[in-house]
């Protein structure tokens, strides 16, 4: 069956293969209630260029295919920089988790703590949906959509940065987009 809909997902710091993380458990919802939804895990540090080759393979194969994408932390700078990498795709949605700039692509970084810094996501994303929380050290970034500021949802929710990534607001809504057939 070809797949409608493709959710690529990258992870934050905390999240590796070892652990499992809020947004692991997203893409499995998604896998199991997607109506014909395909998800892909990725790592904030994994290649961009290898998660670039990816969704292209997946896009060439499946010509039809709606991609979304979705990150948590340091996931949301690697996806914005994957988005900028693929100008010949069209990105459908982009979920953003407490997003947290960095200035080094593949390290973390002291210079990315207290919201400091600004994700910026390519004005070729249809609909841009962000959550963030204000309660600790670590916390999300701002971010600008290029040519436009507007943002889809924009919303704080009360719970620590590292288990953002669970809240059933963020599971919910982004379920309920992935099943919607792309109309508002």
């Amino acid at each position: 069956m070809e797949p409608k809909k493709l959710l690529v997902g990258i992870t934050g710091f905390g999240s590796t293969e070892r652990r499992e993380s809020g947004l692991e458990n997203l893409l499995w919802k998604i896998t199991m209630e997607g109506d014909g939804a395909m998800v892909a895990r990725f790592n904030w540090n994994d290649s961009q260029r290898m998660i670039v080759r990816w969704i292209e393979r997946a896009a060439g194969t499946w010509p039809g295919v709606q991609v979304s994408m979705i990150g948590h932390s340091y996931g949301c700078s690697t996806l914005a920089s994957v988005i900028d990498a693929m100008p010949g795709i069209g990105i459908d949605n982009v979920f953003l988790i407490d997003p947290v700039w960095r200035p080094y692509k593949r390290l973390p970084s002291f210079a990315s703590l207290w919201g400091r810094g600004t994700i910026t996501i390519s004005h070729r994303a249809a609909k841009i949906w962000h959550w963030y929380q204000t309660k600790g050290l670590i916390r999300g970034c701002t971010v600008v959509r290029s040519k436009t500021s507007a943002l889809k949802a924009y919303a704080e929710l009360h719970r620590p940065h590292a288990t953002l990534d669970s809240h059933p607001v963020i599971h919910s809504a982004t379920l309920k987009e992935i099943q919607s057939d792309g109309r508002d």
